[in-house]
């Protein structure tokens, strides 16, 4: 029956793999099936397509995973068929949905904060797309951190890119080029993050010896790079848990949070300052 299906609907570049297990040890014992759905994030078809999947599956409920979720159009479409929605999200959402938020700002202060704590104070940002919500978040906390501590945050420390492997290369070449040359770059995804370790290797550039390098994501690609990366692990798997938790109002679980934490996890890209 439709009533037993949670849906999970994320876009097609997102990796939701931690957000279905998540969800999936939630629903164990129970009658409630868990569907993935996939969306092509730039498609001009994208809210249609969502709305048909909607119409033919009738779930009992949706989860919702960033980025679509942080779309109000593709909030709305869910609506639309009644649907009993919780959105995943990296900072808080408006409107009566239910939202669980990480907190990507506090994450990226304390990634920031840890660069800080071993000697860096030229520490530069490789931003993500501007549409990525994610990306802004983890901005904010960068500057925060750097302006709690008094560190220059300067225009020049801060590379956009298009979130993508190359340009996160050609964002740490442009910070190579920055004097003096920033000790340590936070980036805001593992891929930027490869990026850069990738420019930096070309450019003779011993990691962690004479830059540190942080991903933000925790990805499978994060312990398989050399040297292995340090990487913010975002709370995915236990988001999923709570809005699966959440949608079959399951009374034997305790109480679940609303918002979340993530943790640095620390690998062999990152050092002090020489």
């Amino acid at each position: 029956m439709a009533e037993s299906i949670i849906a999970m609907i994320s876009s097609a570049s997102a990796e939701a793999t931690p957000a279905q297990r998540g969800a999936l040890a939630a629903l164990r014992d129970t009658p409630q099936a868990l569907c993935l759905f996939e969306l092509e994030e730039s498609s001009p078809a994208l809210l249609n397509d969502l709305r048909n999947y909607l119409r033919q599956l009738r779930p009992g409920g949706v989860i919702l995973l960033p980025p679509l979720s942080e779309r109000t159009e593709v909030t709305a479409a869910c609506l639309e068929f009644s649907c009993n929605l919780v959105r995943l999200s990296s900072g808080p959402l408006e409107g009566p949905v239910t939202t669980l938020c990480a907190n990507h700002r506090q994450a990226a202060a304390d990634a920031t904060n840890y660069l800080i704590a071993i000697g860096h104070q030229r520490i530069a940002f490789i931003a993500g797309p501007e549409s990525s919500r994610s990306s802004r978040e983890s901005e904010l906390g960068y500057i925060d951190a750097l302006a709690a501590q008094g560190l220059d945050r300067g225009a020049e420390l801060v590379a956009a890119s298009d979130g993508t492997f190359a340009s996160g290369s050609a964002a740490a070449q442009l910070l190579f080029e920055v004097s003096p040359r920033p000790t340590a770059i936070l980036a805001a995804s593992d891929d930027l993050a490869a990026g850069a370790l990738h420019a930096a290797h070309e450019h003779g550039i011993a990691v962690p010896r004479d830059l540190s390098i942080a991903g933000f994501g925790d990805s499978a690609i994060a312990a398989r790079l050399w040297p292995p990366l340090t990487s913010v692990r975002l709370p995915d798997s236990e988001m999923a848990f709570a809005a699966a938790i959440e949608l079959t109002g399951n009374a034997n679980t305790p109480p679940q949070p609303v918002e979340f934490f993530g943790s640095l996890v620390l690998r062999a890209s990152t050092g002090p300052v020489a």
